[in-house]
Order: C-alpha cells, then sequence, then structure tokens
C-alpha cells in the first residue's frame, strides 16, 4: 500500500497510507452471506478481511484539510497491528503537525481519531494543535452519551480534550468549510456520520468514508456494516450521497480498501445497479 496523490482540476489531494489492518468480515458485511462478501473479500482462517486506513489530504484554500487521522497516534498508541501513525504519513510530505489548518472528522471511532492525540489519560493534548477540528454535533452528542452498544467504539474524553484545547467546533448539518471542501452529513453508521465532498471547477470527488467503506458496498445499497447502528438510515444515506455522486460523475475515495488500485474510481450506472469502475482523475 502507498499514499495515492490526486489532482482534481488544479486542486491537489493525497490518500495517505496509514497502514493496514484486519477485521471480521462478518462484521464489516452485516447480514450478507459470506457466501457472497467472500467473492469481493479473502478472509484468514479466523475470519477477519484486510481493511486500509487512508486519511485524506487536501490542498485547500483554508490550508491544509486532514480528514480523520488513522487508528495510531505519534507514538503509535492504541494503534492495531500492521498499521502506522498519520505523523509518518504527514512526514513523507514534508508536512508538520503544524501545517494542518483544519481536521474533519468523519465521525468518532477509533480507527478515524487515534492520530489527534499526545500522551494519554489527563496528560493528553492534541497532537494538530493549530487546527480546528470539525464534527458533526449529532455525533459529539452520540459520544459523549454512549450507551451499552457504542461503549466500545467511543471515547468521550478526546472531545474534551480537543474542547478545552479550544479546537472543537460542532457544525450543525451538511455544510461547506471552504471554496473547495463540503461536509455531508449522512447519517446510518453513526448518528453523526458526515462524508466530504471536493469540489473544483466542474469536477468533484467524494471520500464516503464508512458510509461505504469498500467499493463492493458502494455498489449495493443493502449491503451495510454489522456495526452500523441504524442501517435503515445507512440505506437512505447511500441513496442519496451516492445517488449524486454517481449524477455528477464524481470520483470515489475509499478510505479502508487495501487495494491501491481500487482505492480510486467512479460508479457507473448498470441496470438497476451501479458497479464501480477504479479510475483517477487526469
Amino acid at each position: 500500500m502507498r499514499t495515492i496523490e490526486l489532482e482534481l482540476q488544479g486542486l491537489k489531494a493525497w490518500l495517505l497510507d496509514c497502514g493496514t489492518f484486519r477485521h471480521d468480515g462478518g462484521v464489516i458485511f452485516g447480514p450478507v452471506p459470506k457466501q457472497e462478501w467472500s467473492k469481493y473479500c479473502q478472509a484468514d482462517e479466523a475470519n477477519r478481511i484486510l481493511l486500509a486506513i487512508r486519511p485524506l489530504l487536501v490542498a485547500s484554500e483554508s490550508g491544509y484539510v486532514l480528514v480523520n487521522a488513522g487508528w495510531a497516534g505519534p507514538e503509535g498508541q492504541g494503534s492495531a497491528p500492521g498499521t502506522r501513525p498519520i505523523s509518518a504519513a504527514l512526514g513523507e510530505l514534508g508536512l508538520e503537525p503544524e501545517s494542518i489548518a483544519v481536521v474533519i472528522l468523519t465521525h468518532l471511532h477509533p480507527d478515524h481519531i487515534g492520530g489527534l492525540f499526545l500522551g494519554s489519560g489527563t496528560a493528553r493534548r492534541p497532537f494538530f494543535a493549530r487546527a480546528r477540528h470539525l464534527v458533526q454535533r449529532a455525533e459529539a452528542a452520540a459520544a459523549a452519551y454512549p450507551n451499552e452498544r457504542t461503549r466500545a467504539d467511543y471515547d468521550p474524553g478526546a472531545l474534551r480534550c480537543l474542547e478545552e484545547a479550544g479546537l472543537l467546533t460542532l457544525l450543525p448539518g451538511s455544510c461547506r468549510v471552504d471554496r473547495n471542501v463540503r461536509a455531508l452529513l449522512c447519517p446510518g453508521h453513526t448518528p453523526g456520520h458526515q462524508c466530504v465532498r471536493l469540489e473544483s471547477g466542474m469536477h468533484s470527488a467524494l471520500y464516503p468514508s464508512d458510509l461505504a467503506a469498500l467499493p463492493v458496498q458502494a455498489e449495493r445499497l443493502a449491503w451495510v456494516q454489522g456495526l452500523d447502528l441504524e442501517p435503515l438510515r445507512t440505506l437512505e444515506s447511500k441513496r442519496s450521497i451516492l445517488g449524486q455522486a454517481v449524477e455528477d460523475g464524481s470520483y470515489l475515495l475509499f478510505e479502508h480498501e487495501p487495494d491501491d488500485e481500487r482505492a480510486v474510481g467512479r460508479l457507473v450506472p448498470s441496470g438497476k445497479r451501479w458497479r464501480f469502475q477504479p479510475e483517477r482523475p487526469s
């Protein structure tokens, strides 16, 4: 796996290489039988499939905008086997944490926010100390008051750390971050899950994050994760957000697709479904 550099009519972006990890295939594909999903993802002897961690970096008018921060922190804290720190991925591009002006968090699961902090416990502090951190208000509420179903996925102290540092901005829904970047509320995986849309001239790209972790989940609306808290809302979010991407001819940038050749492409109509076509902006 490697960092993938993209250019969208003058707008530069990178899908960063923060390594890979393995997760139970049945959890990732939910109600879909293994006989079906195994045609697209090979599982190991423990039924785990390989997933990537690819935060998105955009050189936008606001400065460098980072979408998600991977699993491992700068010191590798809390990482899963196979992952690498966001600091290493940014360092390959010659960037320091101070280079990041905005951090957008699609949601607050550990594989998306692990790289946000230095230290631990009461000594924890933000790694991107000059960046505004954008989170949907509904997601912040879900993280602040987890229940038996969500307690293992949320760390309420993470948002408190950002808030105490004066770095947290809560979004009330879909909105424009700057001329090139939009946040799109698409609940279902979590109550305040958001996608990020890039726009430059007549061209656009969509970073669906866990709305569709893998291309086949974008092709098939009903293929939702077992992790999704509200799967029927995921279905409608996919219908709306991905349908607009098909209509616009937007590129899709997949956060968890481990194959470099399939991490970027478009959805094109194919009968009553969509078909994913690997393709890079040119």
